[in-house]
């Protein structure tokens, strides 16, 4: 374009000359026809140069905005990636945790299980002894209302009987053990008479029937707090299963889900970066052609 230029001037320069040495007719004519050319070339060139500076600009703002996309792409990817790390060890903490509470449900239902037995064993061992105190109470009564009913000669034979002397016997060793300080026992001696030592009988049997009541009645409602607990800690830890179940299915899918986005990001920036590889080649081929305009700021526009 700027050889036709230099051209065409240089023919208009010869045709002026011309003009000075002889004023024809047919050479104002090819003048005019010179001028009109140059005008429309000129006016060509403004046309392209301007042409060429939209397209400079084009390739500045969308080069800048593939650029801004490819940042957020980069970003995108890593939080991506971040969320998959993050939800994996949520995903591995969460197996752990449910492998725990099976566990602790496991040994709750063992322990139910268990105190069941110990309770049964427990009840019958109680049953067994209170059965003997009872049936030991019961005979020092019978023993004390025979004697108070019995006459003088009946009483010598009632004392003598295998089971009053049994009774007796305890109550000998009663008296006999040093070590026995209670009250009943104050005051109790070689002299005492038979049914002071059926009376002593009578109350230390009596209590050591209630004692054994107590306890079993304790030893019951231990039982019945620990296994209404372990119950309840069954249900709890059963809704704790389910709840980590529920969320380790979430997490699962938001993984799934984000894998699949990351997919989607890596293609897209792949797109983005060959979009710009080819614009950046094609704008720095088309400034290369248009050196003098490419450098115009975009700013400059007419």
């Amino acid at each position: 374009m700027v050889s036709m230029l230099v051209f065409l001037l240089t023919l208009r320069a010869a045709a002026t000359a011309g003009r000075d040495e002889a004023s024809v007719s047919p050479v104002d004519k090819v003048l005019e026809l010179m001028n009109a050319l140059y005008a429309q070339v000129k006016e060509e060139g403004k046309k392209e140069a301007e042409t060429y500076k939209e397209f400079a600009c084009f390739c500045k703002d969308t080069q800048l905005a593939k650029d801004g996309e490819i940042k957020d792409g980069d970003d995108d990817e890593d939080d991506k990636l971040a969320t998959i790390e993050q939800k994996t060890a949520q995903k591995q903490s969460l197996g752990n945790s449910i492998g725990d509470l099976n566990t602790d449900l496991g040994n709750s239902e063992i322990s139910i299980d268990t105190n069941a037995v110990e309770r049964e064993a427990e009840k019958k061992e109680f049953e067994e002894k209170h059965a003997e105190v009872l049936a030991s109470v019961e005979g020092v009564r019978t023993a004390i209302s025979t004697i108070t009913e019995a006459t003088s000669f009946e009483k010598q034979a009632i004392i003598k009987s295998e089971k009053v002397q049994s009774l007796l016997a305890k109550g000998q060793a009663l008296m006999a053990d040093p070590g026995d300080k209670s009250r009943e026992h104050a005051g109790l001696g070689a002299s005492s008479s038979i049914t002071d030592i059926l009376d002593l009988l009578l109350d230390d049997w009596s209590a050591k029937a209630k004692k054994l009541e107590d306890e079993e009645k304790a030893r019951k409602t231990l039982y019945d707090k620990t296994s209404a607990e372990l119950r309840q800690m069954i249900i709890d830890t059963k809704d704790a299963i389910d709840a980590a179940k529920i969320q380790l299915e979430d997490t699962k899918a938001t993984n799934a889900r984000t894998k699949g986005q990351i997919t989607e990001t890596k293609a897209n920036l792949h797109d983005d970066n060959k979009y710009l590889k080819d614009l950046t080649a094609q704008c720095e081929f088309k400034a290369k052609e248009w050196d003098q305009i490419g450098r115009a700021s975009c700013r400059e526009r007419v």
